[in-house]
């Protein structure tokens, strides 16, 4: 995926989630396609917060816990991956024992897209 994005602008990180050191903080995170793979959602979110600015603006899309994002785990599953699902309340509490607080969220088919900003 960071190969197709020819805009010089962005900042392309190709690290370990869960332990990539960067010397920059950023205004803007999207985290997409990640916190349904990774053993513990609340740790990549306080590593986020160690890169982003006072104001900085965290988008999220994860899988909702809905019968689409089933069908979604039980695809990876059959390659032997296991999967984070969400609902509204599970992603709410991790996001703020992580230090960041939900600003807007939407629900789109069998995920949820969220716009978090750091706790002040």
């Amino acid at each position: 995926m960071l190969k197709k994005i020819k805009d010089k602008t962005i900042i392309k990180i190709n690290q370990n989630a869960e332990n990539f050191k960067i010397n920059k903080k950023f205004d803007v995170i999207i985290c997409a396609g990640l916190l349904e793979f990774v053993k513990s959602p609340n740790k990549i979110l306080r590593k986020l917060k160690t890169s982003s600015k006072k104001n900085c603006k965290l988008i999220i899309l994860c899988p909702s816990e809905n019968i689409f994002a089933k069908i979604y785990r039980l695809n990876h599953s059959k390659n032997g991956l296991q999967i984070n699902l969400f609902n509204s309340i599970k992603i709410g509490n991790i996001l703020n024992k992580s230090g960041w607080r939900i600003e807007r969220q939407k629900k789109i088919l069998f995920s949820i897209i969220l716009l978090a900003k750091l706790k002040i």
